[in-house]
């Protein structure tokens, strides 16, 4: 057997066997030990039957491979109980994960504690603070940043770890092509699916912006990024009762920040805002991002693009009410 410090690693503990599978960083299809299992709190169990001369044949074979950084995967929750196992179970190549919970009341908590100890507790006030909290304690190389009801594909996850093993040292960001699945249908068309977003980023490179909703990280080198192949699986949506209600709560959030930026609808804007803005959002999506290629699937995401617009504009609407009250009071 060849040798190296793995081969002289004793597989007496249970301490040691997890040192060598995620300490050593090494990623390889013939370990009998997938990483997720590896952090879970049965990993004692896991050990039970597996040749330890083999695990550490993998091991060392796989020298090659040696991934050169970590990687550090960042989720924010509340209540994801039915989401977030799957989320990071397609992430068995992250060397930390970092789950930022806001308060859940079902067995969120309970869960993401099978993958990792640093789960933390903290009331969300904006989505870019509560994420820009999250990336403060990652302390790997690069962030991953998901959504509970994200999933990695097979290609992407291949993607980032080429990232790992080469450094990537002229980037410091990547720009990931999000997949939504919308009832069960994947939607290849409209804006859902052309623009690519920034999530796997250098530690220190990026930061979010400040806002309540529609949050996003900013590289401070915007320069040095690049996009990397295959899809984010996101899946939305499980009903239309949660479709009505993830919109009606987005679209306050909207307004207020809308309202901060200094937005007013009043009886000279009404028409602006109630007819024309969204009128602009369905074109922009079914015409000028191609919706019209999806059919009825493109019509029916321009219309909630459209939808979410109007129901925007009309909580803004109250904002704007609100503060002339406020000001004549």
């Amino acid at each position: 057997m060849g040798q190296g410090p793995a081969a002289t690693m004793p597989l007496d503990t249970v301490g040691n066997a997890r040192s060598l599978v995620l300490e050593s960083r090494l990623y390889s299809p013939a370990c009998k030990v997938s990483m997720s299992r590896c952090r879970s709190v049965d990993f004692r169990n896991t050990l039970v039957g597996i040749d330890a001369e083999a695990l550490l044949e993998s091991a060392v074979t796989t020298g090659s491979r040696r991934l050169m950084q970590t990687l550090t995967v960042v989720v924010i929750t509340r209540n994801e109980e039915d989401n977030l196992a799957g989320c990071l179970d397609s992430v068995p190549f992250a060397n930390e994960i970092v789950v930022v919970d806001d308060g859940s009341t079902d067995a969120t908590r309970e869960i993401a504690a099978r993958y990792t100890d640093k789960v933390l507790s903290r009331k969300l006030d904006r989505f870019g603070r509560q994420k820009q909290f999250a990336i403060e304690q990652a302390t790997r190389d690069w962030i991953l940043v998901l959504d509970a009801d994200e999933r990695v594909s097979e290609q992407l996850g291949q993607s980032i770890r080429e990232v790992l093993e080469t450094g990537a040292p002229e980037v410091d960001g990547y720009l990931l092509r999000r997949r939504t699945w919308l009832y069960d249908q994947p939607v290849t068309c409209t804006g859902w699916y052309k623009y690519a977003h920034l999530r796997l980023f250098r530690r220190g490179s990026a930061h979010y912006v400040d806002r309540r909703v529609h949050e996003y990280p900013v590289l401070d080198a915007p320069a040095r990024r690049a996009r990397l192949a295959g899809d984010l699986d996101h899946f939305t949506y499980a009903g239309i009762d949660e479709y009505h209600a993830k919109l009606d709560r987005y679209s306050r959030l909207a307004a207020a920040d809308w309202f901060d930026a200094g937005r007013r609808v009043n009886w000279l804007t009404v028409a602006w805002w109630y007819v024309v803005v969204p009128i602009a959002a369905f074109a922009r999506e079914f015409v000028v991002q191609g919706g019209w290629r999806g059919g009825a699937m493109g019509w029916r995401i321009a219309s909630m693009s459209r939808q979410a617009a109007f129901l925007t504009a009309r909580y803004l609407r109250r904002l704007t009410a609100d503060d002339c009250a406020e000001s004549a009071g």
